[in-house]
């Protein structure tokens, strides 16, 4: 079976064992793996008034994170846009309310004391948000996407580079 056929049942989910082991036992390995790979997540608690909420992001697939981060280029002047690469607090705004996973099981991506938002529901809130809260956002959603995946990746490189 040519591989592009291959790779499209792979995406579909709908690929044998025995063929994905004709694409390369170890790349179908790691696409099995990438599939069954949970998304990260974390949050943090605000006041409005004298109401507390917990805020709590989903890690949206790394395609769909770096075409996020992509359309939010860094803002002239702001040193922490320029640090990470993005226009943070633009990223928070938009940030979808839920998001293909790499298995594509659709999930919600933010979610106001465990409960999924609607899209204009989040937009609204967002542009409340004080500034405490708005770069306490802004670190969750650098945290998900960017330094736990890069820790992990570090722990794992460096047990395996041990254990050889």
């Amino acid at each position: 079976m040519p591989i592009d056929q291959l790779i499209e049942k792979m995406r579909a989910g709908n690929a044998p064992a025995d063929e994905a082991s004709e694409a390369g036992s170890r790349i179908g390995e790691l696409i099995a793996l990438a599939r069954e790979a949970a998304p990260d997540r974390d949050g943090f608690e605000i006041a409005v008034g004298d109401v507390v909420a917990r805020i709590e992001f989903v890690q949206l697939a790394g395609a769909r994170w770096c075409d996020l981060t992509a359309v939010s280029p860094p803002r002239k002047g702001s040193t922490h846009d320029f640090a990470v690469g993005y226009d943070s607090h633009a990223v928070v705004r938009n940030y979808p309310v839920e998001s293909a996973w790499v298995n594509g099981e659709t999930v919600p991506t933010v979610l106001v004391d465990g409960e999924p938002v609607a899209a204009e529901v989040w937009a609204e809130f967002a542009g409340l948000l004080d500034g405490p809260a708005l770069e306490d956002a802004a670190t969750v959603l650098w945290v998900i996407h960017e330094s736990k995946p890069r820790a992990r990746r570090a722990e794992v490189v460096k047990a395996k580079g041990a254990g050889q």
